[in-house]
C-alpha cells in the first residue's frame, strides 16, 4: 500500500497554531461584539441627548405661552428669547447644527435619524410658526377668542413634542434590542464554528491514530504485512507521527528483505562447500587406494 501525501484542509497546520486558531476566532468575535457595543451605547447616549432636548420643547413652549399670557396682562416677560429657543432647538433637531443648552452651552445634533421622525418634529415646527402668529395677533388684539385659540394650538404643539419624543424612544429601543439581536446571533455563530472546528481536528486526531494503532497491531502479528504505509494527510504532530512510522516499517522492510537475500547467498555457500568436501573426500579415497 502506498504512502498518501494529500494534505486536506487545515492540513498543513500544527495541532497548536489548529488550537491557537479557533482562540483568535473567539478572540475576534469578542471584540467584534465589544466594538459593537461600545458604537452603539455612543449613538445611544447622542440619542438620550436628543430625547432630552425633544422633552425640553415641552417645558419650552408652556413657558412660552405663559410669558405670553404674562405680556399681554401688561408684566414684562421675554417670550422672544424663549421663542427662539424653541425655533432654534428644533431646526437643529431637524437638519442637524448646534442646539442651545443653556448658560452658554451647546451641543452639535446630527439631523433626523428617520423619516417619521422628521415629518413629526416638521409638523411640531409648523404648529409653532402658526402659534407665532396668532400669539403676536393676540398680543394685539387682546382677545377672549384669540386667547382660547392660542391655548388650544399650544395643546397640540404639546401632542407633536409627545409624538417626537415617542418616535425618539421607540428608534432607542430598536436600537438596544437589534444589538442584543446581534451580538446574540454573533456569539452563537461562533460557537457553532467553534464546536464545528473542534470536532472536525479532533476527529482527524482520533481517525489517524485509531489507523496508527490497527497497523501496529497487525506488525505485531507474526504475518505482519510491511508493504503497509500509513496515509499522512496533516503536516501536524500526527501526520509526522505517522510518517515516522512509515519510515520504521520500511526500515524493518529492508532489514528482513537483506537479511532473506543473505539467508539465501549462505545456502548457496553451504551448498557449495558441501559439494567441495564431496569432492575432497572422493579424492582423498582415490589417493588411499
Amino acid at each position: 500500500m502506498t504512502q498518501e501525501t494529500r494534505y486536506g484542509w487545515l492540513g498543513g497546520l500544527s495541532i497548536g497554531k489548529k488550537f491557537a486558531g479557533i482562540i483568535l476566532l473567539f478572540t475576534a468575535a469578542l471584540g467584534g461584539m465589544l466594538f459593537h457595543t461600545a458604537t452603539t451605547l455612543q449613538d445611544q447616549r447622542l440619542t438620550t441627548d436628543v430625547i432630552n432636548l425633544a422633552g425640553r420643547q415641552r417645558l419650552l413652549n408652556q413657558r412660552h405661552i405663559t410669558e405670553i399670557l404674562l405680556t399681554a396682562q401688561g408684566t414684562e416677560a421675554d417670550y422672544a428669547m424663549t421663542r427662539g429657543l424653541l425655533v432654534e432647538t428644533l431646526h437643529a433637531l431637524t437638519d442637524g447644527g448646534v442646539a442651545p443648552l443653556g448658560e452658554g452651552q451647546s451641543i452639535q445634533l446630527p439631523p433626523a435619524s428617520t423619516p417619521t421622525i422628521r415629518k413629526k418634529l416638521q409638523e411640531q415646527a409648523q404648529l409653532l410658526s402658526a402659534f407665532s402668529d396668532k400669539a403676536d395677533a393676540y398680543l394685539q388684539a387682546k382677545s377672549a377668542d384669540q386667547r382660547q385659540e392660542l391655548l388650544e394650538l399650544n395643546a397640540q404643539i404639546q401632542m407633536a413634542a409627545n409624538a417626537v419624543i415617542g418616535a425618539l424612544q421607540s428608534q432607542a429601543e430598536a436600537r438596544i434590542a437589534h444589538m442584543i439581536q446581534w451580538e446574540i446571533g454573533l456569539g452563537l455563530l461562533v460557537a457553532l464554528c467553534g464546536w464545528g472546528l473542534s470536532w472536525f481536528v479532533v476527529r482527524k486526531m482520533t481517525h489517524a491514530l485509531q489507523h496508527t494503532k490497527e497497523v501496529m497491531q497487525d506488525l505485531a502479528t507474526d504475518d505482519a504485512d510491511l508493504t503497509m504505509r500509513l496515509p499522512v494527510t496533516t503536516q501536524d504532530e500526527v501526520g509526522q507521527l505517522m510518517e515516522w512510522c512509515n519510515a520504521f516499517i520500511a526500515r524493518m522492510q529492508q532489514a528482513i528483505k537483506t537479511i532473506g537475500e543473505n539467508s539465501h547467498a549462505l545456502s548457496g555457500s553451504s551448498a557449495e562447500l558441501t559439494q567441495v568436501s564431496g569432492q575432497m573426500g572422493g579424492i582423498a579415497e582415490e589417493t588411499a587406494n
